[in-house]
């Protein structure tokens, strides 16, 4: 989740958010109905009625809806924005939108729900011919020259502090990505499309592409660096590429296990895949070319890798593993299973507290457990 901070920091990125509200102006007419997929802190849906949005759905699960509904308020917008705390694909509108208004990306598109979330959102939420903002993402990468970036990525300015050999943590920071800033003289290839999603008919989370990577000067390659171009509307949008007015999004950083010497004119082939799986995205990161001394080398890497999983972890994620609910599992599972509709929080808490004393230890814990366990499952009021 977000923090008001973050929030806040987008709101005040000028690209992001004058391009957004051009878009926005020209999309909203005193018809229109606008659908807020993430409004956070209301910022968008108070812009939208100030643009004459006729209503203004303004969905967000998380708890700066609050936040949300003050500013609305402050500023004269509450009568026409209705306030829908939930996710998404769990909000039930009285209508559909005529305008579909979003931005979930992380530093990449691919990240958490977004992708699945505007898929069902256009079939559910919007209008047929109804606007979207966005409309299309295209992802680039180029090869990264930065002794700074890797360093201080792979953490490898000393393998061993201390005196203490940290090859095994090395190796895993290694299948790492991270949001870097990366400025354009540091890219060492020109830049390259990968993927691209159209959010008018994309329905697979799955985001993966190839391109070949021509280094345009000699130099040593430490990594990959990706980034994202936006069409909000024809001829409106933005982008974070290197070179670019500073976004609030960075760029992403995929490291090579080693810095590879390269000379002007060398091809490197690159394959980015990234896979969502459960709540987030495993990316893998492929690459293969010629050193400066004209041998062969290859990479291979997966955020899968750089997770550190044990014996047992690997035998509970098994397809044929057949779990128990214990401890703390089992615990919780008793509590949601007291959730009927039949009794407050209060009552569930005062049995947890007498059913299971030696890990509850009082009624004020059993009261927190049983409260947050509410917070996050229970079913949402309407707004």
């Amino acid at each position: 989740m977000y923090s008001l901070y973050d929030y806040c920091l987008m709101i005040e990125d000028p690209v992001r958010t004058d391009a957004y509200l051009a878009a926005m102006r020209r999309a909203i007419t005193p018809e229109s109905a606008v659908v807020e997929i993430g409004t956070g802190t209301g910022f968008f849906a108070v812009m939208a009625v100030r643009m004459g949005a006729r209503r203004v759905y303004a969905i967000e699960p998380d708890p700066a809806i609050a936040a949300a509904r003050e500013v609305a308020a402050l500023n004269g917008c509450a009568d026409r924005i209705e306030f829908i705390e939930a996710m998404s694909t769990e909000a039930a509108l009285p209508e559909q939108g005529d305008v579909l208004l979003s931005d979930l990306r992380g530093v990449l598109p691919a990240h958490q729900f977004h992708i699945p979330s505007i898929a069902e959102a256009r079939a559910r939420l919007l209008k047929p011919g109804g606007v979207q903002i966005p409309q299309e993402d295209i992802l680039w990468m180029a090869l990264l020259e930065s002794d700074e970036v890797s360093s201080s990525h792979l953490r490898n300015r000393d393998p061993a502090p201390y005196g203490v050999n940290f090859a095994p943590v090395h190796r895993r920071l290694a299948n790492t990505w991270r949001k870097r800033r990366v400025e354009a003289e540091q890219l060492i290839s020109a830049p390259a499309e990968w993927a691209r999603l159209d959010y008018r008919s994309v329905v697979d989370p799955t985001v993966c592409g190839k391109a070949t990577l021509t280094a345009t000067r000699d130099g040593v390659v430490h990594g990959v660096s990706a980034w994202f171009e936006t069409c909000l509307l024809p001829g409106i949008g933005f982008t974070n590429a290197p070179g670019s007015p500073e976004a609030v999004y960075g760029q992403a950083f995929f490291p090579l296990p080693a810095a590879v010497g390269i000379r002007a004119g060398e091809a490197v082939e690159v394959s980015l895949d990234g896979r969502l799986v459960g709540s987030d995205y495993v990316w893998r990161w492929r690459a293969h070319g010629r050193d400066a001394a004209g041998s062969a080398w290859s990479c291979d890497q997966s955020t899968f890798f750089g997770v550190p999983l044990g014996a047992e972890a690997l035998r509970r994620r098994s397809p044929s593993f057949v779990p128990k609910a214990g401890g703390e599992g089992e615990l919780d599972a008793w509590i949601l299973s007291r959730m009927d509709a039949s009794r407050s929080v209060q009552a569930i808490a005062a049995e947890a507290a007498e059913r299971f004393p030696h890990r509850l230890g009082s009624l004020a814990a059993a009261l927190t457990r049983v409260s947050d366990l509410a917070e996050r499952y229970a079913e949402r009021a309407s707004s």
